[in-house]
C-alpha cells in the first residue's frame, strides 16, 4: 500500500510540472517578445551571479515568476 502511494505521489507530481513546462514553452515559442524580456532577465541575473545560477538567484527573476505561473499569456 506505502509503495502505490509512493508511485501515485511521484507520477501526480511529475505530470504537473511536465504540463506546466510544455505549456510555458509552447507560450514562449509563441511569444517571441515575451521570450526576449525573459532571456534578458536571466542572462543579467546570470551576470549578478558571476557563476552557476542559484536558488536565490531564481527566487529574485519576477518576470520568471510570471510566466511561469501564466500571468503573462491569454488563456482560453
Amino acid at each position: 500500500m506505502i509503495a502505490s502511494q509512493a508511485l501515485l505521489f511521484f507520477a501526480a507530481g511529475f505530470e504537473t510540472s511536465s504540463t506546466t513546462l510544455s505549456l510555458c514553452l509552447l507560450e514562449l515559442a509563441i511569444n517571441p517578445e515575451i521570450q526576449q524580456r525573459l532571456s534578458t532577465e536571466i542572462d543579467t541575473t546570470l551576470e549578478k551571479c558571476k557563476g552557476p545560477i542559484t536558488y536565490d538567484a531564481i527566487q529574485t527573476m519576477s518576470y520568471l515568476d510570471k510566466v511561469v505561473n501564466g500571468e503573462l499569456f491569454d488563456v482560453l
